[in-house]
């Protein structure tokens, strides 16, 4: 017999236990980001060296905001009025990439709020040390009954 039975033991173990890893060694790594590493991807700035500025202005943010603010129907049958505060990010090309509601008041003003923000052009990046980067925007927008 060329093995006794604790030679067998010992190579059917081997066996099992090196089998799995030379398998292994032929498996591509693939990384997975996790969700800090794509929250990181999106980070932005508070505050930059320059901030940025819409196409005109402060003046033509604000005509701009005169001028697409439709005041929803539910809300003006409904006497609510207040200020929506909105933050969004200003992508490196000045796009807005990201809106969300910080401060709300009634749900059909801060729809409104969020869709006045999302048509917006694009504005002016925000640079530090002379490089385009993402920076977060805090806009307060107002809805008034005459």
């Amino acid at each position: 017999m060329l093995f006794n039975n604790m030679d067998m033991k010992k190579v059917l173990f081997l066996i099992l236990i090196f089998l799995p890893i030379s398998a292994m060694a032929q498996w591509e790594y693939i990384e997975i980001p996790t969700a800090p590493q794509l929250m990181e991807s999106r980070q932005a700035f508070d505050v930059v060296e320059q901030m940025p500025s819409f196409p005109g202005g402060g003046l033509a943010l604000m005509s701009f905001l005169k001028t697409h603010v439709e005041y929803p129907k539910v809300a003006e049958e409904n006497g609510v009025q207040g200020r929506v505060v909105v933050q969004f990010t200003i992508d490196k090309d000045g796009t807005i990439i990201d809106s969300w509601v910080v401060r709300s008041v009634d749900p059909s003003l801060d729809k409104e709020a969020l869709r006045v923000v999302r048509i917006m052009p694009k504005w002016s990046p925000g640079t530090q040390n002379g490089t385009p980067v993402r920076v977060k925007f805090t806009l307060p927008i107002s809805f008034k009954l005459d």
